[in-house]
């Protein structure tokens, strides 16, 4: 039930166990279940300690390096550190080149960088005719607002007239 295949420095076989390698660069496939690792890579030992990939005999795969290239399908997933993309959706959000948006209609937010659109938009799909929005430039529309508090301002356009304003009060 044991033996070698390339020699002493070869691939081991033993009972359960097909692995070759030395120091922290073991390989090998082992027969188990659950969480036993059944494959394995860059291990410590021809147990699979410290693999730097592992799949288990139920499915799970460890990779600490890992390009994928295709679709990827799952049920949940946790990330730490930076997600980056250009196109797709997460938690409701569109997320396109230079734009982030939610919603539909009446209930469409947007924000956008690209400069074609307001900066920020709601209350509308077609983001230059939402009753809310703010360009880049700062510029604010608002089909109705409720406004407290002190409001600073340089000037005041009242229908076609400008009523300028300054730290004495009206002019």
């Amino acid at each position: 039930n044991t033996g070698f295949i390339g020699g002493a420095s070869g691939w081991t076989i033993a009972s359960g166990k097909f692995y070759g390698g030395s120091g922290s660069a073991f390989s090998g496939m082992i027969q188990g279940t659950g969480s036993t690792k059944s494959f394995f890579a860059g291990a410590s030992d021809n147990s699979g300690t410290g693999s730097t990939f592992a799949v288990t005999a139920a499915g799970a795969l460890t990779a600490t390096n890992a390009t994928i290239t295709g679709a990827i399908t799952a049920t949940s997933g946790a990330f730490t550190g930076t997600i980056t993309s250009v196109a797709g959706t997460i938690g409701g959000w569109t997320i396109s080149s230079g734009a982030l948006v939610s919603g539909s209609g009446a209930t469409t937010v947007g924000i956008d960088s690209a400069g074609t659109n307001p900066a920020f938009y709601c209350g509308s799909a077609t983001p230059g005719s939402a009753p809310f929005r703010v360009t880049h430039g700062g510029a604010l529309t608002a089909t109705s607002a409720t406004v407290t508090g002190t409001i600073t301002a340089s000037s005041y356009l009242g229908g076609a007239t400008v009523i300028p304003i300054d730290s004495s009060g009206l002019n």
